[in-house]
C-alpha cells in the first residue's frame, strides 16, 4: 500500500511509535479509566509491542492490492450497475481464498488483554456518556441508488429518535444537494466524507494526489466535516496525514475484524501517534452480512445484535455501517435493529463526531494535552 522512500520512512516511524510499549499501555489506561502506573505492572512487554503493529494499516493481499491498482481506472468509466456487478464478482472470488467466519469480539487481541486487565484491576472501565458502551451508525453513499434511498432510510432512524453519520462521495453518479445536507445537519445527522470518487486505491497513491482528491471533495461538498471513511477501507499513513492537515478529527476505515487480515483487533477509539486524528474501528457492515454470508433479514439482525452485545460486554464502541441500496432490500433488518438499539438503556447511540468530541475532552483532561506525547 505504500510507495517511495519517504513514504516507507514515515510508515516505519509511525509503526515504531505505535509499537512503543508506553504508548499502548497509555491507551489501555485510557480505556480502563485508570492511571498508567496501575496497568504497567500487569502487562507483558512483548505482547504489548506486538499489539502496536495492529494499529497501522497493513499491506493488502496480492489479489486485492493489484485489483485496486489496475481495476480502479476502468471502474470509473463503467455504468453504475455494471460497476457493482464486477466488484461483487471480484469480491466473491477473493472470498474463496480469504473468507473466514466472523471472529468473536472478546477473542480479538486488544479486547482479550483489555478484559484481562479489567478483571485484575476490578474496574468498570471507561463510561461512554454514562453508559456501558456506545453504538455509532454510519452510511456510505457510494451510488445513485444509495443517494435516492437515503431519505427513506433516515426516516426509520427518526422514528426511533436515533441519528447517524452520512458519508458522501461528491463525484460518483449523483450530485449532493446542498439543501439536503443543511437539512440533515440541522436535524441532528452528521455529514461525513467518503471521497471525491470511490477510489479504492487512493491510499496507495502519492500524497499530492491524495491531497488533491480530498481538497476537491471538500470544495464540492462545501460543508464543514470532521469525519472520513476511505472507499473500500483503503486508508494509509499518507491519507491520514492529509486528513489531519485538512482538519479532520477522525477516520473510520480500520476494522475490528477483517477476514483478509487487516484487522485492528479492538473496539475502542484510539489516536494515531504524531497526528491529531482518532480512529474509530468499524465493527460490521451490511455487505458482510448480506453479500458475503448471504443471510436473510432475521439471520442478519441476529448476527449484528450478537456482535453489538459482545462489544457491550467488552465495554467498547460498536460501529455499524450500511449502504442504503442494500438496506432498501432489507428494511425489516434495519427496522428491527434500530428498535432494539432504541430500547437499550446501557448504550449511548451517538454520531461519531459527538463520540470523538467526548473522548477528546476526556483525553485532554487525563493527559493535559490533545497531542500524542
Amino acid at each position: 500500500m505504500y510507495t517511495g522512500r519517504e513514504t516507507k520512512t514515515r510508515k516505519a516511524e509511525i509503526k515504531s511509535d505505535v509499537s512503543d510499549v508506553h504508548y499502548v499501555v497509555k491507551l489501555f489506561a485510557f480505556w480502563l479509566d485508570v492511571p498508567v502506573g496501575e496497568v504497567e505492572p500487569l502487562v507483558n512487554q512483548k505482547d504489548i509491542e506486538k499489539l502496536g503493529s495492529l494499529l497501522v494499516k497493513k499491506q493488502l493481499p496480492f489479489f486485492d492490492r493489484y485489483a485496486r491498482m489496475f481495476g480502479q481506472p476502468i471502474l470509473g468509466f463503467l455504468p453504475e450497475r455494471l460497476r457493482y456487478r464486477i466488484t461483487d464478482v471480484a469480491k466473491a472470488i477473493r472470498n474463496v481464498k480469504y473468507y473466514h467466519a466472523i471472529k468473536r469480539v472478546e477473542r480479538c487481541a486488544f479486547v482479550k488483554i483489555y478484559l484481562e486487565l479489567k478483571r485484575k484491576l476490578n474496574v468498570p472501565g471507561l463510561r461512554w456518556n454514562g453508559k456501558n458502551a456506545a453504538v455509532v451508525l454510519t452510511h456510505d453513499i457510494d451510488s445513485s441508488k444509495c443517494y435516492r434511498y437515503l431519505p427513506r432510510l433516515l426516516e426509520l432512524e427518526r422514528k426511533f429518535g436515533l441519528r447517524s453519520s452520512v458519508n458522501f462521495l461528491t463525484h460518483w453518479g449523483y450530485t449532493v444537494d446542498a439543501a439536503l445536507v443543511r437539512s440533515l445537519s440541522k436535524d441532528g445527522f452528521e455529514i461525513g466524507l467518503h471521497g471525491y470518487t470511490h477510489d479504492a486505491d487512493l491510499g496507495n497513491k502519492p500524497k499530492r494526489f491524495i491531497e488533491k482528491h480530498i481538497s476537491r471533495a471538500l470544495k464540492d461538498l462545501n460543508f464543514p466535516v470532521v469525519g472520513y471513511r476511505a472507499p473500500a477501507f483503503g486508508v494509509s499513513t499518507e491519507l491520514l496525514e492529509v486528513l489531519d492537515k485538512k482538519g479532520f478529527k477522525y477516520d473510520s476505515s480500520m476494522k475490528l475484524i477483517d477476514h483478509i487480515g487487516t484487522s485492528a483487533e479492538l473496539c475502542f477509539p484510539y489516536k494515531y501517534p504524531g497526528l491529531n486524528i482518532w480512529e474509530i474501528p468499524l465493527t460490521v457492515q451490511d455487505d458482510r452480512v448480506f453479500r458475503d454470508k448471504r443471510l436473510n433479514d432475521e439471520e442478519g439482525v441476529g448476527i449484528v445484535k450478537e456482535l453489538v452485545e459482545r462489544v457491550i460486554k467488552s465495554n467498547g464502541v460498536a460501529v455499524i455501517n450500511t449502504h442504503p441500496r442494500l438496506i432498501q432490500k432489507h428494511v425489516f433488518f434495519y427496522n428491527d435493529l434500530l428498535e432494539w438499539l432504541a430500547h437499550r438503556s446501557d448504550i449511548w447511540v451517538a454520531t461519531p463526531a459527538h463520540l470523538i468530541a467526548y473522548v477528546e475532552d476526556l483525553w485532554v483532561k487525563r493527559w493535559g494535552s490533545a497531542a500524542n506525547d
